[in-house]
C-alpha cells in the first residue's frame, strides 16, 4: 500500500506539471484527468493506511484530522490561487503542487511504516497469481460504471440549458445510465467476491446508510463551498479574493467541529449520535441560509449561519468512514472505504451540476423579462461580477435580486440533501468502536 500511495502522489505531480505547461485547453484537460487519477489514490490511500496501521478506537481522531487538513487546504488554496492569478500567472496554481508533492513523497518514503504485504503462501489460491489479481480488478464492471457516470453527468450538465429535458439526447443519456446501472449490478452479482463491490458489503446496513449519508451531506457541503463565493461576488460585489475570506466561517466551522466530533467518538465509542446531530445542524443551517439571505443580510447572520452549517458538516460526514470500518471485517475495510469515497465524490459532482443547472434556469427565468435580448450564457461567461457591466446601472439592483434568488435555488438543493442525510443517519446501527473484534 505504501508503493501505491507514493505512486499516486507521483501521478498527481505529473498531472499538475502537464496543467502548468499546457499550451492549449485540450492538454490542460488531459492534465486534470491525470491529476484526478492520482488524487483518487491519495484520498483512498490515506484512509486505507490508517485502517491498516491503527486500532479502530484510535482512528476517529485521525480521520477527523484528515477532514481538518482538507478544510485548511480549502481555505488556503483559493486565497493562494487568487494571489497567483492576480500577481503572477494562473500556471502557478499548478506549479505550487510540485515542491509540496515532492516533499510528501520524501516524507512518506522515509517515515511511513506499513504492515508488510502477505506472502503468496498465505493468500487464498485464487488471489496468488497475476491473472487472478487482474481478474479481481473487475475491468468490465469498471468500464460499465464509468460509462454510466459519464452519461449521468452529461445529462445533468446539459439538461434544461443546452438541451431540453424531453430531447432525444437527454432521454438517450438517461436510458444509457439506467442500462449501465442494471449491467453493473448484474456483474457484481455474477462475480461476487471478484467484483468491484462484492454484494456482501452492500448488504451491510451501516455501509449503505453511510454511503447515502456522505453522498447527500458531502454534496450539500460542496454546493455551499462552491456557490458561497459566487454569492459574495455576485450579490455583494466582492473580488474573488475577498469572497474567499468570507467563507472562512463555513470552512473553519467544518474543521473545528470535525476535531470535536472525532474526540467525542473516541471518548464515547459511538458514532451514530454524531451523524444524527451533524445532519440535523447541516439541514438547519442550509434552510436558514436559503430562506433568509438577501443582499441586505447582516454580517452577523452571514457568519453565524455559516458556522451552523459548517458545524453540521464537520460533526457528521467523517463519522461515516468510522461506521464502515466498524461494521465491516478488516479484509473488507479497503473496499468499504473506497465505496464511501466514491459516493462522497459522486455526490459533490452530481449536486454541483444540479446546483449550476438551477442557477442557470433561475437566471434565465428572472432576467428574461428585464433583458429580453440578453444571452444568459454570455452573462454567465462574464463571471459573478461581470454581469453588473452587462445590465447597466439602471437595472443593476433588479439583476442582483434575480441573481440572489437564483443562488437560493441552489442552496435549497442543499436543504433537501441535508434531509436525506438525516434520514440515512436514523438507519445507522448503534455499534461501539470498542466492541469490534479485530480479525
Amino acid at each position: 500500500m505504501k508503493t501505491v500511495f507514493v505512486s499516486s502522489i507521483a501521478i498527481f505531480e505529473v498531472g499538475s506539471l502537464v496543467c502548468a505547461v499546457s499550451p492549449k485547453s485540450e492538454i490542460f484537460i488531459v492534465g486534470r484527468a491525470v491529476g484526478g487519477f492520482g488524487c483518487a489514490g491519495i484520498n483512498a490511500g490515506f484512509i486505507i493506511i490508517l485502517a491498516a496501521c491503527l486500532p479502530l478506537e484510535r482512528r476517529p481522531i485521525f480521520v477527523s484530522s484528515y477532514s481538518a487538513m482538507y478544510g485548511v487546504a480549502s481555505v488556503v488554496a483559493p486565497l493562494l490561487g487568487g494571489a497567483f492569478t492576480t500577481h503572477l500567472t494562473w500556471r502557478w496554481c499548478f506549479y505550487i503542487n510540485l515542491p509540496i508533492g515532492a516533499a510528501a513523497i520524501v516524507l512518506v518514503t522515509l517515515c511511513l511504516q506499513t504492515p508488510p504485504p502477505r506472502p503468496p503462501s498465505q493468500m487464498a489460491p485464487s488471489a496468488a497469481t497475476c491473472t487472478s489479481k487482474l481478474a479481481q480488478m473487475d475491468l468490465l464492471g469498471t468500464v460499465v460504471l464509468i460509462s454510466g457516470m459519464v452519461c449521468l453527468l452529461l445529462a445533468l450538465e446539459w439538461g434544461g440549458s443546452v438541451h431540453p429535458w424531453n430531447s432525444a439526447t437527454l432521454i438517450g443519456l438517461l436510458v444509457a445510465l439506467g442500462v449501465a446501472v442494471v449491467c453493473f449490478v448484474g456483474i457484481q452479482v455474477w462475480k461476487q467476491d471478484m467484483g468491484t463491490v462484492p454484494p456482501r458489503i452492500m448488504k451491510q446496513r451501516s455501509v449503505v446508510c453511510s454511503a447515502i449519508y456522505v453522498f447527500s451531506a458531502g454534496g450539500a457541503l460542496n454546493v455551499f463551498q462552491y456557490f458561497l463565493p459566487i454569492w459574495f461576488q455576485a450579490v455583494r460585489g466582492m473580488t474573488p479574493f475577498d469572497s474567499g475570506t468570507r467563507i472562512l466561517p463555513t470552512t473553519l466551522g467544518t474543521v473545528v467541529f470535525s476535531f470535536i466530533a472525532g474526540a467525542g467518538v473516541s471518548f464515547t465509542g459511538y458514532y451514530t449520535p454524531f451523524m444524527i446531530l451533524g445532519s440535523g445542524l447541516l439541514t438547519g443551517g442550509a434552510s436558514a441560509v436559503a430562506a433568509t439571505w438577501r443582499p441586505s443580510t447582516s454580517d452577523a447572520a452571514l457568519i453565524g449561519l455559516q458556522i451552523l452549517f459548517g458545524a453540521g458538516a464537520g460533526i457528521g460526514v467523517q463519522q461515516a468512514h468510522t461506521a464502515a470500518q466498524t461494521a465491516l471485517s478488516d479484509k473488507d475495510v479497503p473496499t468499504g472505504v473506497v465505496v464511501l469515497i466514491f459516493a462522497q465524490i459522486l455526490g459533490g459532482t452530481v449536486w454541483l451540476s444540479v446546483g449550476q443547472n438551477l442557477l442557470t434556469r433561475g437566471l434565465v427565468t428572472g432576467l428574461s423579462p428585464l433583458l429580453p435580448d440578453l444571452d444568459v450564457q454570455q452573462l454567465l461567461d462574464m463571471g459573478a461580477t461581470g454581469f453588473r457591466r452587462a445590465v447597466g446601472p439602471e437595472l443593476q439592483d433588479a439583476a442582483i435580486s434575480v441573481y440572489n434568488d437564483a443562488l437560493m435555488r441552489s442552496f435549497f438543493c442543499a436543504v433537501g440533501l441535508g434531509g436525506v442525510a438525516f434520514c440515512a443517519s436514523l438507519g445507522m446501527e448503534w455499534r461501539s468502536i470498542r466492541s469490534k473484534k479485530q480479525e
